[in-house]
């Protein structure tokens, strides 16, 4: 099974698509694939970015259910 990278590789990963696909000789049908790539990459990384939010938040709730008036 593939392991899935860190949220730091993954924004790695697609700062050197970018950078590229700012490359004046890209070949066009590479550039449309980098920029697919690119895409995916970059949904991949909003979805983690999301449930790392959703995790957070839920870890909040729980606390103030624990500690209510504690936090404010």
């Amino acid at each position: 099974m593939k392991q899935k990278k860190s949220v730091e590789i993954q924004l790695q990963d697609l700062d050197l698509l970018v950078s590229s696909l700012e490359q004046d000789n890209i070949d066009l049908d590479a550039a449309v694939d980098k920029y697919a790539k690119a895409l995916k990459l970059s949904a991949d990384i909003s979805n983690t970015i999301h449930n790392a939010e959703q995790q957070v938040n839920q870890l909040n709730q729980e606390l103030n259910l624990a500690f209510p008036g504690e936090n404010s």
